[in-house]
């Protein structure tokens, strides 16, 4: 895997960049006004990136409550972004990074160049990378999350609601409960 090359603290690599729905978008004009979950994937329609794009689909609103927003970022080109949303229904930004850039930028993509690794990034409104999640799928992210709300601002009422969430998430994607919360 490359190094990632933003830190925690740092200023997420700002990009303007193709959707799915052939509009463009801009990581800016997302984190000046909301919290961003932006997540790299390798492929569009294989079985991990699959699982981990429904993982983020059915717990979108537990994301949303939190006044986040979901992207996910490949480097497959804006079809088969569209194919990928269609078929599975996928409620959330997905981003076209043929040409490779994001994620040289964010320094994910994978040896040789060919496609991304998996990596997560909470990015706080503003623009600062609040938490990295090296080769965590979201059931994960979330676990992980949860623990950070926990010694946060975050009242309990919605902590409570993230391990709600989590639970599900072990029931759907088959990982034990004992290892998830940990």
């Amino acid at each position: 895997m490359a190094e990632i090359k933003v830190k925690v603290g740092a200023f997420a690599p700002q990009f303007t960049a193709p959707t799915t729905d052939g509009s463009k978008l801009s990581l800016n004009d997302v984190t000046s006004k909301k919290h961003v979950v932006l997540y790299f994937y390798p492929k569009d329609d294989t079985p991990g990136c699959t699982k981990e794009a429904c993982s983020f689909r059915d717990n979108l609103q537990v994301v949303r409550e939190l006044g986040a927003e979901i992207i996910g970022v490949s480097v497959d080109d804006v079809q088969s972004h569209k194919g990928f949303t269609e078929k599975y229904n996928l409620p959330f930004t997905l981003v076209s990074d043929t040409d490779k850039r994001i994620s040289t930028a964010y320094g994910v993509l994978k040896d040789p160049g060919t496609y991304t690794n998996r990596v997560t990034f909470l990015i706080q409104k503003g623009g600062k990378i609040a938490k990295i999640f090296p080769k965590l799928m979201s059931a994960n992210i979330l676990r992980k999350w949860l623990q950070l709300s926990r010694n946060s601002h975050i009242p309990e009422d919605t902590a409570w609601r993230y391990e709600r969430v989590c639970r599900q998430i072990v029931r759907h994607s088959r990982i034990r409960s004992d290892k998830l919360f940990q």
